[in-house]
């Protein structure tokens, strides 16, 4: 769980309105939180809040969530910290002291900030991710979740089965991300309590943020957070002009898996089976040429050898798993992304059963 936001700071900065209003300081917590803000509040309004929880080696920050949200000034920032420093102990007081930490905190910024009761999200990345999936399956005051590179463990008990039924979540990973196989644990999870999940899944990215960003968390963000109605026709003049920059794309690997993001995009969803007939035309033509005909492939098989592996984790299911996973990595076209995703999984399979890659 290593943290990532040092690698993006020049990225980050660019673009956001937001200001650090202040910080505040909690016995309880190891660091000071960040507090950002409207640099003018309107009288009478309340705003939404995002908590963000930085990952293991990390401080308390809100950069990536400020740069998503888009420098709006529309909400408060609140950049947490934790009552330990290191890695999450998942199972022991650890979680139920940061559950309790969080009551705190937002209690306290209730009483100074115009503070929407109703919209209250939280959010993270990596060990912040795991905190903020918990919270979300705890905390009946919260209105949605973000966990960004994280997931959850097999076999784990549900905190609260009822506080997540019907709240929306998006969760988003890296492909090639350790956590990956843990995120689409953490979507099934998500479905069983009833929540309407989001499992935005990042091509081409690890442990990190997507270089390319991530637009369906960004309009996540406006539906659920800023509670934005676009209208249809707004949503379709934002799907005309995604798609027209995904079919100009030269390379046939990234138009086909564009296109399959853009399937599960908040915006497209939206207009129904009309936003979607476009998208799975050019899809079913991609997938019938050369190149984008072996990554449809590709990705087929992938996703098919993920729905097994999150069925069991015995070591001799995880061999045939690994079996798979060569061959799919051994697909006749080596620039296939996810033949080379499935080279990762090999190597994360491998581990799983206790094996060295030797």
């Amino acid at each position: 769980m290593r943290y990532f936001l040092l690698l993006f700071c020049s990225w980050l900065c660019v673009g956001v309105a937001h200001a650090v209003r202040e910080t505040m300081t909690f016995p309880h917590l190891v660091e000071p939180i960040i507090i950002e803000g409207p640099s003018e509040e309107k009288a009478g309004e309340k705003y939404p809040v995002i908590f963000y929880y930085h990952g293991t080696s990390g401080r308390p920050t809100t950069q990536l969530i400020s740069h998503v949200v888009g420098g709006s000034e529309e909400c408060y920032l609140i950049g947490m910290a934790y009552t330990k420093r290191g890695l999450l102990q998942v199972h022991g007081e650890e979680v139920k002291n940061e559950m309790k930490s969080y009551q705190t905190v937002r209690d306290a910024l209730l009483k100074r900030f115009p503070i929407d009761q109703k919209r209250i999200f939280v959010s993270g990345f990596s060990k912040g991710g795991w905190i903020s999936a918990f919270l979300l399956e705890s905390q009946k005051d919260i209105a949605g979740a973000m966990p960004l590179g994280a997931g959850a463990l097999s076999r784990m008990p549900y905190l609260d089965e009822e506080a997540a039924q019907g709240k929306p979540v998006y969760i988003g990973c890296g492909i090639l991300d350790e956590n990956y196989i843990n995120s689409a644990r953490l979507e099934q999870r998500f479905k069983k309590l009833k929540a309407k999940v989001l499992f935005d899944q990042w091509d081409l990215t690890g442990h990190d943020f997507p270089k390319h960003g991530a637009p369906a968390l960004r309009q996540w963000i406006r539906v659920y957070v800023f509670q934005e109605r676009l209208g249809k026709e707004g949503w379709k003049d934002w799907a005309s002009n995604y798609y027209k920059k995904v079919s100009q794309l030269e390379d046939l690997r990234l138009r086909y898996l564009r296109c399959l993001r853009m399937k599960e995009m908040p915006y497209v969803k939206a207009l129904g089976s009309s936003g979607l007939r476009t998208i799975e035309r050019e899809l079913n033509r991609l997938g019938k040429t050369g190149v984008g005909g072996v990554e449809a492939k590709a990705w087929l098989n992938f996703e098919s050898q993920i729905q097994q592996e999150l069925r069991e984790r015995k070591v001799s299911d995880l061999q045939r798993y690994r079996r798979n996973h060569l061959r799919n990595a051994n697909t006749k076209s080596h620039t296939s992304i996810y033949a080379k995703a499935s080279v990762k999984r090999l190597g994360d399979v491998l581990r799983a059963a206790g094996e060295s890659l030797e």
